[in-house]
């Protein structure tokens, strides 16, 4: 915040790299560099605290996302809206409210669970009649979606991925001609994938100028002015990511005791 606020006055200052002069410091040229997205996660939350807006940059896949689960479970009940399971388990995606005094007040009375019924039946015929994209847009920006997501923690990061997926559902729909049932299969198959292309990558929640937050795992390449590593001095649970730590001594002078990370190799078969 101190060295933002430098910038800002024109105190700290560094040369562009495009132009080559000298410019005041800017939130985009920072970065943090972080072990985990629960990391990340803590980290903006403070810098949000103070004052200090920050984007999260990561090459996880959006059909992995919380966000592709809350489509899944969307999707299916607008496909199926008589389904009296697939409507319940729809209350669970946020889109329509996330507090759980609404949700029971839904499943407890019948009109309103009937109109829930009627509002998936026209998205249903949206889906149909538009696509997938049309529907979508329509269920944000007309039945009070929109409004919904935005209550939730985190709430651009999880409009930017339902965007990302809608546009990604929206394309496979048009190129493959898929209608409704088979767009709802490749999406289920989609999340159980491993990898993807690039424009399956999560999108930064904003273009605008602000920190990036980046965990190891996704900085390769990657090269910011200043850098932050707030918590990479902190240790590791080895044993909880299933690996062993092992301790042999040396078979020759000067015998000292060796603590063993290794998963193979020799010195492994002389720990064991």
């Amino acid at each position: 915040a101190e060295l933002m606020g430098q910038g800002r006055a024109q105190k700290a200052v560094l040369k562009d790299s495009e132009t080559g002069e000298m410019r005041p410091l800017a939130a985009r040229d920072i970065a943090i560099l972080v072990h985990s997205n629960m990391d990340a996660e803590s980290i903006r939350n403070s810098l949000k605290r103070v004052g200090i807006r920050a984007v999260t940059y990561s090459r996880e896949k959006v059909f992995r996302s919380r966000e592709a689960e809350r489509l899944d479970l969307l999707l299916s009940a607008i496909l199926d809206p008589d389904n009296d399971s697939r409507l319940a388990a729809s209350l669970a995606s946020g889109f329509f409210g996330s507090r759980l005094s609404g949700i029971c007040d839904i499943l407890e009375s019948e009109t309103q669970f009937q109109a829930l019924r009627v509002t998936l039946q026209r998205l249903n015929e949206v889906w149909h009649s538009a696509g997938v994209l049309t529907m979508i847009r329509k269920l944000l920006y007309e039945e009070g979606a929109m409004e919904q997501l935005s209550t939730l923690h985190d709430s651009e990061r999880v409009l930017t991925n339902i965007q990302q997926l809608s546009e990604l559902a929206s394309w496979t729909e048009q190129d493959h001609s898929y209608d409704p049932p088979e767009l709802l299969r490749w999406f289920r198959r989609k999340m159980e994938e491993e990898s993807g292309d690039d424009e399956e990558t999560l999108r930064l929640e904003s273009d605008e100028n602000l920190v990036k937050i980046i965990t190891i795992h996704s900085s390769k390449g990657l090269e910011f002015p200043i850098v932050f590593c707030p918590t990479l001095w902190e240790a590791r649970d080895y044993h909880k990511r299933g690996k062993t730590v092992e301790s042999f001594h040396r078979t020759e002078p000067p015998y000292r005791a060796v603590l063993n990370l290794e998963q193979r190799g020799d010195r492994r078969k002389q720990a064991v």
